[in-house]
C-alpha cells in the first residue's frame, strides 16, 4: 500500500456550497456560512470567525462561478496570515480574506497546522477541526 504526502481526498469531507452574491474567494481561504442563508458561504467578516472549512478553488463571482467546493473535514491547504505559524499550532481565522493565524487562549479554533509558515501568503497544510475548538483561557 502506498501513501500520498499532503492533503488527501476524504470521502464526505468536501461539499459544494453556493457563494454569496458578488463575493470573490481566494483558493484555500477559510469560508463562513453566509448570514441567515442556509447552504451559502461568504468570506469572514472579521478575524476569529467560525468557519465551515477551506475553499478548494478560487471564486470569481463576476465570471459566473457561483458555487465552490469546500473541504469541511480532513486535511487541506490554507493561506497563512503571517510567517509566525509553527507546525502543531492551533489556528483561527486571521482576517477577512480567510487567511489563518495562530490562535491564543480564548480564540475560536478552526484548524491545526501540520507545517510552519515563513511569510504572509504561504500555503500550509492544516487539519480541519469540525465545529471549532475553544482553547481554555483568555
Amino acid at each position: 500500500m502506498s501513501y500520498q504526502v499532503g492533503p488527501a481526498e476524504v470521502p464526505g469531507g468536501d461539499r459544494t456550497f453556493k457563494v454569496k452574491t458578488d463575493v470573490d474567494i481566494l483558493q484555500y481561504a477559510a469560508v463562513i456560512q453566509s448570514s441567515g442563508v442556509d447552504g451559502e458561504v461568504d468570506v469572514p467578516g472579521a478575524a476569529g470567525a467560525a468557519s465551515w472549512g477551506f475553499a478548494q478553488e478560487a471564486v470569481d463571482y463576476s465570471e459566473g462561478q457561483h458555487y465552490v467546493l469546500v473541504r469541511t473535514m480532513g486535511f487541506s491547504k490554507a493561506i497563512a496570515f503571517d510567517g509566525d505559524i509553527a507546525a502543531g499550532d492551533f489556528l483561527q481565522v486571521g482576517d477577512t480574506d480567510g487567511r489563518v493565524d495562530t490562535a491564543a487562549g480564548g480564540d475560536y479554533v478552526i484548524a491545526r497546522s501540520t507545517q510552519a509558515s515563513a511569510a504572509k501568503g504561504d500555503l500550509i497544510v492544516v487539519q480541519v477541526l469540525q465545529g471549532g475548538y475553544l482553547i481554555p483561557g483568555g
